[in-house]
């Protein structure tokens, strides 16, 4: 008898349904089943309904998973037919197709449903073989491909998700994974490596992703050149009965982790945190070094409303600044960042900083002027301080 955990391994390898519209998607002339298995205690139906009045064809097109996510050719032991092409369902008519799942060696992979308008397919799995129990089942319509997924999970009490993703492309993908928990801890990564064109992969979630294990939460997949990818979900309670997990398809840029705008500096006062060491009263400022360690020149600034939800923490790397005409001239990269009291962390890209010194002597005041650039935008402040110099 499988225990529960390779029994979800062996589903997270063979069955995981994609359930990502609600609704089938009529009109459409190709969509997508991640999921087809048979073999090893699991078997698979595939349902075709034409909803029009008139007859039409279609044609179904199998790809087995072989290893890393690469995919051959795949033509499944149907019950009822020999071939799955150019297959005729009448008029407000059904088709089905069943594997036997008499094989002890389990093969799985996924199908691409091309066909006439109007007509649509759903896949029925079953898995069987636990003594004294019914066979269990899930089921879940096919349905086209999206650039970006979400995927809700529950790994919680002895729940387990398991899913299956395929880039029906012709060029392998990149697959970007974005996962927020229900502990609002943000995960931000890939998979392993590219996704092959043709591709699958099936998985347990907190296998995959250790991060999901005993929690729920959102996972977001996602690509980035045009191309689209289809995902199938399943979740398992801990009786190893299953049900589909619907997943959304849509677009867009991802919005889990995404950087937000960058917070407003305008009208908000900042003061020099350290001390500025003059190393020559007429021609360098060495201001502290870079917040972050290592090497270089840099400022640490903290802002003086302790209510408002900016801090700064900020530094740079390279040649020692110069005095000119009073004022210190910064330019380059920064080695710290842009923070928000609610943990939020923008990373700089470059900066400037002008400071101005009504004369180098301690305790003299300090101008200034800062921006940060990033990826989210600019923002601009404004500084005051006092000199403190160090002979």
């Amino acid at each position: 008898m499988i225990t529960g955990i390779r029994k979800r391994g062996l589903f997270a390898a063979a069955l995981v349904v994609f359930f990502g519209m609600v609704s089938p998607c009529l009109g459409q002339t190709q969509t997508i089943l991640p999921q087809i298995a048979d073999g090893g205690n699991w078997r698979t139906a595939v349902m075709l309904v034409n909803t029009t009045t008139s007859s039409g064809t279609v044609s179904l097109n199998f790809f087995q998973g072989v290893a890393a996510g690469n995919t051959i050719p795949w033509n499944p032991p149907f019950l009822e037919a020999s071939s799955t092409q150019n297959l005729t369902v009448a008029a407000g008519g059904t088709m089905f197709l069943h594997t036997p799942g008499t094989s002890p060696i389990l093969a799985q992979g996924w199908g691409q449903v091309s066909g006439s308008p109007g007509i649509f397919a759903y896949a029925i799995y079953t898995y069987g073989g636990i003594p004294g129990r019914p066979d269990q089942d899930g089921t879940s319509p096919a349905a086209g491909s999206a650039t970006r997924i979400l995927v809700p999970f529950d790994n919680v009490a002895g729940f387990s998700s398991s899913m299956a993703i395929v880039n029906p492309t012709g060029s392998a993908e990149t697959v970007y994974v974005n996962i927020q928990n229900d502990n609002g801890a943000i995960t931000q990564t890939t998979l392993t490596a590219p996704l092959p064109a043709s591709g699958q992969l099936a998985f347990v979630l907190a296998q995959q992703f250790p991060v999901t294990a005993g929690h729920r939460g959102l996972a977001e997949f996602y690509v980035t050149t045009g191309g689209g990818i289809a995902i199938s979900a399943f979740r398992f309670n801990p009786t190893i009965a299953l049900t589909s997990i619907p997943v959304v398809l849509t677009g867009g840029p991802p919005i889990i982790g995404a950087t937000p705008p960058l917070p407003s500096l305008a009208g908000k006062s900042f003061v020099i945190d350290g001390t500025m060491d003059v190393a020559s009263q007429t021609v360098t400022i060495q201001i502290q070094a870079a917040p972050t360690g290592g090497g270089g020149y840099g400022l640490l600034l903290t802002q003086i409303a302790p209510q408002s939800p900016v801090s700064v923490k900020f530094g740079y790397s390279g040649t020692v600044p110069t005095l000119v005409d009073n004022t210190i001239a910064f330019s380059g990269a920064t080695v710290g960042g842009l923070y928000t009291n609610n943990g939020n962390l923008f990373t700089i890209t470059s900066a400037t900083l002008a400071l101005t010194v009504t004369e180098v002597k301690k305790d003299s005041p300090v101008t200034g002027t800062l921006r940060f650039v990033s990826a989210a935008g600019s923002v601009d402040a404004t500084i005051t301080g006092t000199l403190t110099a160090i002979q």
